[in-house]
């Protein structure tokens, strides 16, 4: 038998994952992190509630959140061109694996957002479109599918990988009250709809034979998706697909000078139910390799033969469960505090859990003020084993117009494939 012959597992753990490109065309993006001023941190519909405006109307438009990153390569590490194509290279990447390897994407879209100060009191609705990926293999799973088991032959080795992705809609109702001359307390309670939803998780050992090279192995791996077979388009499904509940607390401290906030986001999960297809591999299995009269039986070899065979050794199941799955919940925490002439200083913190795969940011960020209507200003980061970003954010205010941008690594904008991690937002709101 071949020593290259790749664990069958690993090819379906991975294979498993590729619906999830097409499901999720424009990626997704990592939790922004919380804004550096009051008239920042309202920017985007959602968010923390405690900062909705207590004094005056605010109508959030379309807006665009976008992030992503990994905490080992960075894109151009990932990726190499082929005769015009791209494609995945462990080549570069297998020298740079660590134990634990994340990748993390969020692509939000804050449709509009409205909210109504009363002095003391202020209640808010707002409509977002949301994703999300979430996943981490070990360096075991990546060094498998590089370079295949004959480098483990004789050694048993664990093998884990967990994704979890999702595209839902989301509705918001937000209330904010100022207890206080310095404090206010917020909650928000969402409605969510999930439109597609891909959650794999995976763990087991394997064991290459030193006599045979027979693969022997302990499995329990599952994939399952929910509204990837659907023949009613997406767009439908943002307001009747699978439902759920989440809820965003938060709590403000503010004086003349300073402003201090934290946040609880998305406390929820959703109910996949809709056009759900899940397969799982579970229990001991031996693979010995192809059979010998299955090559004097020429018409046998086809498709169909090795997916038997595969579903056969590896005890393959399928059903269609229903399941809960969680957001990623995420606590915010911002501070700053406003210097003479113009300036202010901050720091961002934010961290995001889902299922044991953390991930996290702070930054360091100053501002100032170049003319009455704008404020421009650097940001540090760290993010995810992340040291070197360093972006800008500029906040322009026309009377009753806030036009907001930043990004947290300029080098994503000069060289978009040398960076671990990209992040972008961008939007317009208008206070009367």
């Amino acid at each position: 038998m071949m020593k290259q012959l790749l664990n069958p597992l690993a090819l379906f753990f991975f294979v498993a994952h590729l619906p999830l490109l097409h499901a999720q065309e424009a990626a997704t993006l990592l939790p922004k992190p919380p804004s550096f001023s009051k008239s920042i941190a309202d920017e985007q519909a959602g968010g923390n509630p405690s900062l909705l405006h207590l004094e005056r109307n605010c109508l959030n438009l379309p807006s665009l959140n976008l992030d992503v990153n990994n905490n080992a390569f960075s894109f151009s590490q990932m990726v190499v061109a082929i005769e015009g194509e791209n494609y995945l290279s462990f080549r570069n990447i297998l020298p740079l694996a660590l134990p634990k390897n994340q990748l993390n994407l969020r692509f939000n879209i804050p449709t509009v957002g409205f909210s109504k100060g009363f002095g003391n009191w202020a209640i808010g609705v707002h409509h977002a479109l949301r994703s999300y990926v979430s996943s981490e293999v070990n360096e075991n799973l990546l060094q498998l599918l590089g370079k295949g088991n004959a480098q483990f032959v004789g050694q048993t080795i664990d093998i884990q990988g967990n994704m979890y992705a999702a595209i839902y809609a989301e509705l918001g109702l937000s209330a904010a009250y100022k207890v206080h001359p310095n404090w206010t307390i917020g909650a928000r309670l969402k409605k969510l709809n999930g439109v597609t939803g891909l959650f794999a998780t995976g763990n087991g050992t394997l064991l290459t034979d030193t006599a045979h090279y027979q693969l022997k192995m302990n499995n329990n791996y599952i994939v399952k998706t929910y509204g990837m077979t659907s023949n009613s388009p997406a767009s439908s499904r943002f307001f009747s697909g699978d439902g759920g509940f989440a809820v965003d607390l938060g709590a403000t401290y503010a004086d003349e000078k300073t402003t201090v906030s934290i946040g609880l986001e998305d406390i929820g999960s959703i109910g996949w139910s809709k056009n759900a297809n899940n397969t799982s591999v579970t229990g001991q299995a031996t693979y010995a390799g192809l059979q010998t009269n299955a090559f004097f039986q020429f018409d046998s070899l086809n498709s169909t033969f090795f997916k038997d065979t595969l579903k056969k050794v590896l005890h393959l199941t399928n059903n269609t469960d229903a399941t809960t799955e969680a957001l990623p919940f995420r606590i915010t925490a911002n501070a700053f505090y406003r210097l003479a002439n113009g300036y202010e200083i901050g720091t961002n913190l934010y961290f995001e859990a889902l299922h044991g795969i953390n991930n996290y940011g702070i930054a360091l960020v100053g501002m100032k003020q170049i003319t009455p209507s704008w404020k421009v200003g650097l940001r540090y980061s760290i993010r995810n084993n992340s040291f070197s970003n360093v972006g800008i954010q500029t906040n322009m205010d026309f009377k009753k117009v806030h036009i907001f941008a930043s990004t947290d690594n300029m080098i994503t904008a000069l060289s978009a494939m040398s960076a671990k991690q990209a992040a972008v937002r961008i939007g317009i709101n208008v206070l009367f």
